[in-house]
This record gives structure tokens, C-alpha cells and sequence, in this order.
């Protein structure tokens, strides 16, 4: 949130000028913040399916779909078919039981698959909840900046120029892990 804030204060500090309401000029800086970070993704997102959608229609209109469709039947691929004829020999030459060891194996990917179902929700939850925990905390900041920085000033003990360049340092260090 401090470095959105860095990043946003420009911005906010112009708003906060025309608007002369410091609750609404931050509530509107973090709307821009949250677009300026949403759309993109929302774009990119967009794209990907467009171009996945349009190789899939693709690989079924083209003359070489036949040729396609041939490595989604795999037994039936020249390539795959001898190999497959080996390994089910070997298979049966070594009485392995085929239909006990893929259900045992299905039941792994099925248990692995729940568990990483469950991680993924969890994780998403959790990542909304921190981005709206960083909005919030970015409204406050940008709200509250004036006020705040002049406790922390009188909480740091420094007056002048040191406090001057000590806030100047780290701002500058921000943008330069920002900015490089």
C-alpha cells in the first residue's frame, strides 16, 4: 500500500486540489488505482481466450484437422500405436493388473486434484483479501497523508532538514525500487 501510495500521490495530490474533499479524492485516487491494475489483467485475460478459442477453431477447419485429430487419438497415431502394442505386451507378459494400478492411480490424481482444488480457493480468497486490505490502507494514507506525516515527524523527534532528508531519502528509494 506505501508504494502504491508513492506512485499514486502525484496523481492524488492533483485530484485533492480540484475536488477539495479529502474522503472523496482518496476514494476516487483508489478507484483509478484499482482500474489501472484491473484492466490489464482483465484485457489480458481476454485476449488469451480469444486466441486459445481461435486456435481451437482453427485446428478443426483446417485441412490438416485430420492431421490434428490424429494426436487426440493417440492409439491411432502411427508413432504412438507400436509403442503402445509394446508396453501392453510387457504388461501382460508381467501379469502387472493394469485396471487395479490405474484406479489406484486415479484415485491419487483425484486426491491430489481435490487438495490443489481447496489450495487454489483458499489462495484466491486470500489474495482478495489482502488487495482490498491494500486499498483500504492506501485510502487512508492518501487521505490522511498531512496529518500523518506530521506525527510521524514529532514522533521521529526530527525537525528541519534532517526530517527533510529522511523523507526525501525514502521517497527516492521507493522510486528507484519502483522505477530502477
Amino acid at each position: 500500500a506505501a508504494v502504491l501510495a508513492v506512485i499514486a500521490w502525484p496523481m492524488h495530490r492533483r485530484i485533492s486540489q480540484r475536488l477539495r474533499r479529502p474522503s472523496v479524492a482518496a476514494a476516487l485516487s483508489c478507484l483509478l488505482v484499482t482500474v489501472a491494475i484491473v484492466l490489464p489483467v482483465i484485457l489480458v485475460a481476454v485476449q488469451v481466450t480469444q486466441e486459445a478459442r481461435a486456435l481451437v477453431e482453427s485446428f478443426q477447419s483446417t485441412p490438416d484437422a485430420a492431421r490434428a485429430s490424429r494426436w487426440l487419438r493417440p492409439l491411432e497415431h502411427p508413432t504412438i500405436a507400436p509403442a503402445y502394442r509394446w508396453l501392453m505386451e510387457w504388461v501382460h507378459r508381467s501379469r502387472l493388473d493394469l485396471d487395479s494400478a490405474v484406479r489406484q492411480a486415479a484415485t491419487l490424481v483425484s486426491g491430489f486434484l481435490a487438495r490443489r482444488s481447496v489450495d487454489l480457493v483458499r489462495n484466491l480468497v486470500w489474495g482478495i483479501a489482502q488487495g482490498v486490505l491494500a486499498l483500504v490502507t492506501l485510502f487512508f494514507l492518501l487521505r490522511d497523508w498531512p496529518r500523518l506525516s506530521l506525527r510521524l515527524r514529532a514522533f521521529l523527534s526530527l525537525n528541519g532538514a534532517p526530517m527533510e532528508a529522511l523523507i526525501s531519502r525514502a521517497v527516492r528509494t521507493l522510486h528507484a525500487a519502483i522505477y530502477g
